[in-house]
C-alpha cells in the first residue's frame, strides 16, 4: 500500500516544469521574461521555475510598453498582450490629420499623446484648436507649451493673435511685446523708463525708430489704451515670427538628456 501511495504522489503535476506562452501584437513586439529576450510576436518559454516572473513587451516608441508580474505554477499559462499606440504614433497620426484639415481627428490624437509628450502635444493641439475655430481652448494649449518653452517668439505672436480675436487686448499687448523683446534689435528697447506723460507720448509719436515705437506702445498701455498699443507693436515683429505655415512649422522642444546606452531589455540581439 505504501509503495502504491508513493508512486501516486510521483505522478501528481506539482513537480511539472511550468510553460509560459505569450502572444503579442503588433507582430514586431519584443517579448522579455526576467529581462531576457524570448521572442518577437510570440514566445513559448519552458525553462522557468514556479513563482513570480517579470514579463515585458515593447515595440519601440510607436507603442506603449507593457510590463507585469506573472505567477507560474505547474499548469501551463497563456497570455495575450495587445500593445496600445504610443505618444509618437499619436503625434504622427495627428499631424497627418492636420494636413488633411481633419481638425477634430487631429485634436483627439494630440490629446492621446499629451500624457507622455505634453510639450509637442500642447503645441499641435493648439494649432488644431486654432484652425478649428476654438480660440479659448487654443490659448490654453499654447499656454501649456509656454510653461516649457517661454522664449519662442512665434508662440507669443500666436498668443497675441488669439487674445485679439477674443478682444483681450491687454494680454495681446503683453504677448506682442514679449515677442518684440525677443528680437535682438529690440531686446533693450524698454531699458529707459519713461513716464506716461502727454509730453513723452507726443515726442515719441514723431519718431519712426522701432525702439521708439515700442516705447510709445508701452506708454499707451500704461494709459489704458490697449488696442492702439497692440497696433503699434504688432508691425514691429519680424516675418519669421508672423509668417509661417503653422501646419508644418516645427516648434522648438525641450532638449532631452542624452542616453548613452539603451537598457539591455530594449536591445534586440
Amino acid at each position: 500500500m505504501k509503495t502504491f501511495l508513493m508512486l501516486g504522489l510521483l505522478t501528481l503535476p506539482c513537480w511539472a516544469q511550468p510553460v509560459l506562452t505569450v502572444e503579442a501584437r503588433p507582430p514586431e513586439a519584443l517579448i522579455f521574461v526576467d529581462r531576457v529576450l524570448r521572442g518577437k510576436g510570440s514566445a513559448q518559454v519552458t525553462d522557468l521555475g514556479p513563482g513570480q516572473h517579470l514579463l515585458r513587451v515593447s515595440a519601440g516608441e510607436d507603442w506603449e510598453t507593457q510590463q507585469m508580474n506573472v505567477k507560474l505554477e505547474s499548469s501551463p499559462r497563456r497570455i495575450t498582450i495587445d500593445l496600445k499606440p504610443g505618444a509618437a504614433k499619436w503625434l504622427r497620426l495627428g499631424r497627418q490629420a492636420l494636413q488633411q484639415s481633419d481638425w477634430n481627428e487631429a485634436i483627439q490624437c494630440f490629446q492621446q499623446a499629451a500624457p507622455a509628450r505634453p510639450v509637442p502635444a500642447a503645441w499641435w493641439e493648439g494649432v488644431a484648436q486654432w484652425r478649428a475655430g476654438h480660440p479659448k481652448i487654443a490659448l490654453q494649449c499654447f499656454r501649456t507649451y509656454a510653461q516649457y518653452m517661454p522664449k519662442v517668439g512665434q508662440l507669443h505672436w500666436i498668443l497675441g493673435q488669439l487674445n485679439e480675436k477674443l478682444n483681450q487686448f491687454g494680454p495681446a499687448f503683453t504677448a506682442y511685446k514679449t515677442a518684440a523683446l525677443l528680437q535682438p534689435e529690440l531686446a533693450r528697447g524698454l531699458d529707459v523708463k519713461l513716464a506716461a506723460t502727454d509730453g513723452n507720448i507726443a515726442m515719441l509719436r514723431t519718431s519712426r525708430a522701432p525702439s521708439d515705437r515700442l516705447a510709445l506702445a508701452q506708454l499707451l498701455m500704461l494709459k489704458g489704451q490697449m488696442k492702439p498699443a497692440c497696433d503699434l507693436v504688432r508691425p514691429l515683429l519680424k516675418d519669421e515670427f508672423t509668417k509661417q505655415d503653422w501646419l508644418r512649422w516645427e516648434p522648438p522642444l525641450p532638449v532631452a538628456p542624452p542616453i548613452e546606452v539603451a537598457p539591455p531589455e530594449d536591445q534586440e540581439p
